[in-house]
């Protein structure tokens, strides 16, 4: 009696349900990690809480391409994610003449050879009081010589709440679109970055310069191959 009241309780009760794991989903914590920490549900939400001493967005270092978290891929793909921004209730700014500012994105970098590679972001920054949402798109890239020089694309505003990114691999070729609501994808930035060839690091960058740890959270995040 006592082992059929065991078995059936033990048939009835819920099986645990397991979720993807960090590595197969964002890949292999970086040193850009830094103080950060993460934290994923079974759903595939990322969660990353960025410390207040965590390095600004300094467009023109090639260490700024270098993503939280990394997974390599080998040939051309597209990758979207829904990124939310939370900076903290009364933040201001940790660095003198820099408004206080909260980002995200993705990163993707060669795996070896030249040191090449781009950001697409989502950058929060707090001007008279009131938090804003822009486009932003920071690349390096090798020019005459070999030599990875910086550059800089900011492309407009965008509605405060969540925003998708949708990065486009062609080769060399790379093609960023920013999205409101997931449906209408607006202002692509392409861009030619000679020397991402052959396999690259991908994965979520974070930054920031105020007074106060942040969250940012990734989610909807997929890394399907180019269908040719």
């Amino acid at each position: 009696m006592f082992v059929t009241a065991l078995l059936a309780a033990t048939l009835a009760a819920p099986v645990p349900k397991t979720g993807p794991k960090l590595a197969d989903l964002f890949g292999e914590p970086t040193e850009a990690k830094g103080k950060c920490t993460f934290e994923m549900d079974r759903a595939g939400v990322l969660t990353v809480t960025v410390p207040n001493d965590h390095p600004p967005s300094t467009w023109t270092e090639n260490a700024f391409l270098t993503p939280l978290l990394a997974k390599t891929v080998d040939g051309d793909f597209v990758l979207t994610v829904r990124l939310t921004l939370s900076p903290a209730e009364g933040a201001g700014e940790n660095r003198k003449n820099r408004l206080p500012s909260v980002g995200g994105g993705v990163a993707v970098r060669a795996a070896s050879g030249v040191d090449v590679g781009a950001v697409a972001a989502v950058e929060r920054r707090r001007l008279k009081g009131v938090w804003g949402n822009d486009r932003q798109l920071a690349v390096a890239e090798a020019g005459p010589g070999g030599k990875v020089e910086g550059g800089i694309g900011l492309n407009g505003s965008l509605a405060d709440g969540p925003i998708r990114i949708r990065l486009t691999r062609r080769g060399e070729e790379l093609t960023v679109e920013w999205a409101e609501d997931g449906k209408k994808w607006e202002k692509p930035c392409d861009r030619k970055l000679t020397g991402l060839t052959g396999a690259v690091t991908v994965g979520p960058v974070a930054f920031q310069s105020t007074d106060k740890e942040f969250i940012a959270t990734f989610d909807e995040y997929t890394i399907e191959p180019l269908k040719k």
